[in-house]
This record gives structure tokens, C-alpha cells and sequence, in this order.
């Protein structure tokens, strides 16, 4: 009986790991970074995004920003595919009434790009926050319909300093039919941090179809 116990573990554990094994999403001679997910889940798979930095001797360079459909059980859909030629930071967000994806990127600001169920880009990427900003998130509104685009700065405070205030940018957009409106709806003091470290510091954001007089389309928890 317990050798049957052992092996019948054994055979378990081979299941396990023969189901859950990792498996490469990308594989290049650039380096992969700052991999973001969606899920789809109309046509019940992933959207993978990625930037990548492009090796020049012993440097590294910021690269494209890329994209790479999975289905359900892990396998790749297709090829990888360029959404930024250049952008660092990316996050995505998946819209169930549209079947489509909004990816964001920051390079010389915050850049926006459309993309189809399918891994296609819909229209050109446009700007969201010009200047400074960085480390974008993008959230997916599903009580509105519309997103929600964060994104952070830093600022020195008092000017001169040395210590830096990161804060938080927030802006709301809508597409259809290409076209998009941009909403400043203010600022947050996220966090203060001291010295040069602040580009270690990060935010997450996320959205919950929780409705209440205050709240009326949902509310989103920014950490």
C-alpha cells in the first residue's frame, strides 16, 4: 500500500509538472523586460506585453515595446508583433465589449495604441501626457465602458532639495471610431522618497464594479 501511495504521488507530481512547466513566451538576442498580462475573455486567451532593450556591444538600448497572443493552455498564437517601435514601462488593459486591447507606453511622455482581438494595431498610437511622466497603468472601466490612464512624475520639493514627491497623474479617455477626448482630472501625492532612488519606486492601481451614491460608475484603489 505505500509503495502504491509513493508511486501513485510520483505520478502526480510528473502530471503537475508536465501541466504547470514553464514555457518561453519570447526569445531574441534583445533583453525582455517589464512583461505586463490581459486576459480575453471572449475568445478565452492572453495578451502578453513586453519591452524590450536592444544590445549595442556591452550597452543596452530602449527597444520596442511588443506583443504576443497565448491561448489558454500556453501555447503562442501567431508571431510576436511591434505595438511601439520604442517605449519602456507597458502596461495593457482588455475591453470585453469591444474585444480589444489598450496598450500604453511611456517614452517623451505617455503614448496610447489601439489593438484588435487579433494582434492588429487599430488606427496610430496617440499621446495621452506629454512631458515627463512615466510608469503608465491603463484600467478598464467595465461599468462606463470607458479607461481609466494613470501615470507618475517626479517632482523636487522644495526645489533643490534633494528629495523628491512622486505624483500621480490621472486622466480618462474614450475611443470610438479612432477617435479619443482627454480629461485632467487632477493630481495625488503617491509617496515621498529621499535621494536618487526614486526610480525604484512603483504604484499599482486597479478598478471594482463596486457601485454607491459616491461611487456611481465603480471605484478604483491606487497604492
Amino acid at each position: 500500500m505505500k509503495k502504491f501511495f509513493t508511486f501513485l504521488m510520483l505520478f502526480l507530481a510528473g502530471i503537475i509538472h508536465q501541466t504547470f512547466a514553464d514555457f518561453p513566451i519570447r526569445q531574441s538576442n534583445n533583453a525582455e523586460v517589464e512583461s505586463v498580462i490581459a486576459y480575453n475573455s471572449t475568445d478565452h486567451e492572453y495578451l502578453v506585453v513586453w519591452a524590450e532593450l536592444t544590445k549595442a556591444g556591452n550597452f543596452y538600448f530602449i527597444g520596442p515595446v511588443m506583443g504576443q497572443r497565448v491561448s489558454e493552455n500556453g501555447n503562442p498564437i501567431g508571431n510576436a508583433f511591434t505595438i511601439f517601435s520604442v517605449g519602456t514601462h507597458p502596461d495593457v488593459a482588455y475591453d470585453s465589449q469591444k474585444n480589444e486591447y489598450v496598450v500604453v507606453s511611456s517614452y517623451n511622455g505617455v503614448h496610447a495604441q489601439v489593438v484588435s482581438n487579433t494582434g492588429n494595431p487599430i488606427g496610430n498610437s496617440f499621446e495621452l501626457v506629454s512631458g515627463l511622466p512615466s510608469w503608465p497603468h491603463i484600467i478598464y472601466n467595465s461599468l462606463s465602458g470607458r479607461y481609466l490612464s494613470a501615470s507618475a512624475y517626479i517632482v523636487e520639493s522644495p526645489p533643490s532639495s534633494g528629495n523628491y514627491i512622486l505624483r500621480i497623474l490621472s486622466s480618462t479617455f474614450i475611443i470610438s471610431n479612432q477617435q479619443f477626448q482627454v480629461y485632467t482630472t487632477g493630481e495625488m501625492e503617491a509617496a515621498s522618497i529621499g535621494g536618487n532612488e526614486f526610480d525604484q519606486d512603483r504604484y499599482a492601481i486597479a478598478f471594482a464594479p463596486v457601485q454607491s451614491p459616491e461611487t456611481p460608475h465603480g471605484r478604483f484603489l491606487l497604492a
